[in-house]
């Protein structure tokens, strides 16, 4: 067997220059609006939801390119920031961006707001001087039966339609590899959706697919993962901001408990991505006994023994960036993990 490849498809972060921490989390807004898509069908036309789709765009480019009419001071990338005091510049900044949100999807159902003199300010910049004569797309956003903040604010006039999948193909690199991705989960069965939610991130649209087979009841992103599938997001907070995981039920003690009847290369892509055990004691840290043994599981690789971590496999199965050879991986793993895993801890 040859070695481990180290993550295929994972490139260096991109450096990035902003003024601001604030335009930093400007950009955000920009990275996840997606390009436009009408609905024909519509009770407005073409024309005008493509006003109003220019119209936000206008609003986030606006957020990067002077980021001090949403909020009163700016700051830095100043090394000498926590990451939690860096975290807070950047969600007060966009939590201004959202409460502006807010505001315009409830003036669009008629409702009046107290718009404060910044938001007041802003919307002027966009020639939004009239609240009593809003543009027509504004309007049916707001109040059409399945009218919500998130596609108000994204422009997804289409519904079933996978605006989230159109915002994170192009993110990774190679979008033909992303698509093939796509292609192939779908057409296994997985399903789509879109997370306004995930446990330990800042992200507010994410992008999830998962198999029902495992568990009927859909992810929410905030509990145990009970699906075999991929997620991927942008978070604010980081450097390289997109960033997608597989997703691996029970952890991925499973998984590893099957190594043996694993392909050369499959076995490749584990050893590559898993960690070994180090002793941390971390999963026998309530065991006030001091008997039971550490969680890692020991697999024979190469000729060679390796204890391996099956906690937080979403640390290590994680990229930045996406090519073929990694596509083949995923797929190959996401079959394995359903072939053979599915009837032992599957519920469907």
């Amino acid at each position: 067997m040859s070695e481990p490849t180290k993550n295929p498809g994972q490139q260096p972060e991109s450096e990035r220059n902003y003024a601001s921490l604030e335009q930093w989390a400007a950009q955000y807004f920009i990275a996840t609006f997606p390009r436009f898509i009408p609905y024909e069908q519509g009770l407005v036309t073409v024309a005008e939801q493509q006003e109003f789709y220019d119209l936000m765009r206008s609003l986030y480019q606006l957020a990067y390119d002077e980021p001090s009419l949403f909020i009163s001071a700016l700051h830095g990338d100043d090394a000498a920031y926590t990451k939690q005091v860096r975290r807070g510049h950047i969600i007060k900044f966009m939590k201004s961006v959202d409460a502006l949100l807010e505001n315009m999807f409830i003036m669009g159902q008629g409702e009046s707001v107290n718009l404060s003199k910044k938001q007041q300010a802003i919307l002027v910049r966009l020639h939004i001087n009239d609240f009593s004569n809003l543009p027509p797309a504004w309007t049916w956003l707001s109040t059409r039966p399945e009218a919500s903040i998130t596609a108000f604010a994204r422009c997804f006039f289409k519904n079933g339609y996978s605006y989230t999948t159109e915002i994170y193909a192009g993110m990774f690199g190679d979008e033909l590899a992303f698509r093939r991705l796509d292609q192939w989960l779908t057409g296994h069965g997985y399903v789509p959706q879109t997370l306004l939610d995930v446990v330990g991130s800042d992200c507010k649209l994410a992008l999830n697919y998962y198999n029902p087979s495992w568990d009927m009841k859909a992810p929410t992103g905030t509990g145990p993962v009970r699906h075999t599938g991929i997620t991927a997001l942008y978070e604010p907070k980081w450097q390289h901001s997109p960033v997608f995981w597989l997703g691996m039920p029970n952890s991925q003690k499973g998984c590893l408990g099957q190594f043996s009847f694993m392909s050369e290369h499959l076995q490749d892509f584990v050893i590559a991505h898993t960690k070994e055990c180090n002793g941390c004691r971390y999963c026998v840290q309530v065991d006030k006994s001091g008997k039971r043994p550490l969680a890692c599981t020991e697999v024979l690789y190469n000729q060679k023994k390796y204890n391996l971590c099956p906690l937080f496999p979403g640390g290590n199965y994680r990229w930045q960036s996406i090519n073929n050879e990694l596509v083949d991986r995923l797929i190959e793993i996401l079959t394995f993990m359903d072939s053979s895993l599915l009837n032992k801890e599957g519920t469907k």
